[in-house]
């Protein structure tokens, strides 16, 4: 479920045309999800998970995250005002727990953390045949039924992927060069 978000009424003044401009007030929606983070990292050329997002990077972020086409002025305003609820739904794992009692000891890969681009984790999805629509969800859900069909492979052995996974692979890489 996206983070709706609203950017208030503003009227600004145009130097070019020596008028005032008004803009309403609306509303708009944010997706914390694996093409945000991938549309992210092709701008900044960093790794989403190792990058330290200051107030420029946080910014371009929201833009990434916005179902339309955010100026940077509105998405500054946005991190002034929605920065711990952006924050809170970025870092909101959003899976539901089986509760076992005791603590709720927050621990993966056996106390180590994996940091991966976006492109080894599409590589990832489509080798496990997580279908693309799948990039769009939160990404706690993506990562979740990541991890739940390698522990289901697992049991199986070991999949490699296929010829038709790696020629989405191979399309996807080609539409982002192609500015896709």
């Amino acid at each position: 479920m996206p983070l709706r978000v609203v950017i208030p009424a503003r009227s600004t003044f145009d130097e070019d045309t020596c008028t005032f401009l008004d803009f309403p007030e609306r509303a708009v929606f944010l997706e914390h999800s694996l093409l945000s983070m991938s549309r992210w990292e092709g701008i900044t050329k960093e790794c989403f998970f190792t990058a330290k997002l200051d107030r420029n990077k946080f910014g371009i972020y929201i833009q990434c995250m916005c179902d339309e086409y955010l100026t940077e002025e509105d998405a500054l305003e946005i991190l002034k005002r929605y920065r711990n609820q952006i924050e809170d739904y970025i870092f909101d794992d959003r899976i539901a727990r089986k509760r076992t009692g005791g603590s709720r000891k927050a621990s993966s890969n056996n106390g180590r953390s994996k940091f991966l681009p976006t492109e080894q984790i599409y590589f990832h999805m489509f080798e496990l045949g997580i279908p693309i629509t799948c990039e769009k969800w939160h990404f706690s859900y993506l990562a979740s039924l990541m991890r739940l069909y390698a522990q289901k492979n697992k049991k199986g052995g070991k999949r490699k992927a296929s010829p038709e996974q790696i020629a989405r692979i191979s399309a996807i890489n080609r539409s982002r060069l192609n500015g896709g």
